[in-house]
């Protein structure tokens, strides 16, 4: 799956093209290629496959990855990793050299509050040891940050 998604931000052949008949671990690659949502956009980094890995533990639909956010007159002001539009929740992953740059942290902070504000939603972050050290606990974050936001939208029941 790492190595998909990787090949899929180089290179933006379709997941069609991927699988070609007769070739040796094709079923494998359709296994794969069947956990991800049709057409959805490759993801951003490792750490991106990592947590979309990780959040299968958790009782939470699939997110919608690379997510823009417009503003009034059309611009992007921002591109989400990964949310749930139905419950106005989103994921903000922390690399292992994020903290290497302080002006691009910086920036990525204003614009976070940026989109928060605009959208109303609740981030949550997460940084690559959150999903590599302690994937259960992250899954668990996430599953009950869902159900919290769908029930302070007065969802019954999560979507």
């Amino acid at each position: 799956e790492l190595v998909i998604e990787s090949a899929l931000r180089r290179d933006p052949t379709s997941e069609g093209d991927l699988v070609m008949s007769g070739r040796n671990g094709t079923a494998r690659l359709r296994r794969v290629l069947g956990r991800r949502p049709f057409g959805a956009p490759p993801t951003d980094s490792e750490l991106e496959t990592r947590y979309l890995q990780v959040i299968r533990m958790a009782d939470v639909p699939p997110p919608v990855r690379q997510h823009r956010v417009i503003n009034e007159r059309g611009i992007c002001i921002g591109r989400l990793d990964l949310c749930w539009p139905e419950v106005g929740l989103w994921v903000e992953l922390d690399g292992r050299a994020s903290h290497d740059r302080p002006k691009a942290l910086l920036y990525d902070r204003h614009r976070q509050n940026e989109v928060a504000v605009r959208l109303q939603w609740l981030p949550i972050r997460f940084t690559w040891d959150d999903v590599t050290g302690r994937p259960r606990a992250t899954a668990r974050f996430t599953e009950d940050s869902y159900r919290r936001r769908a029930a302070w939208l007065g969802h019954a029941q999560p979507p």
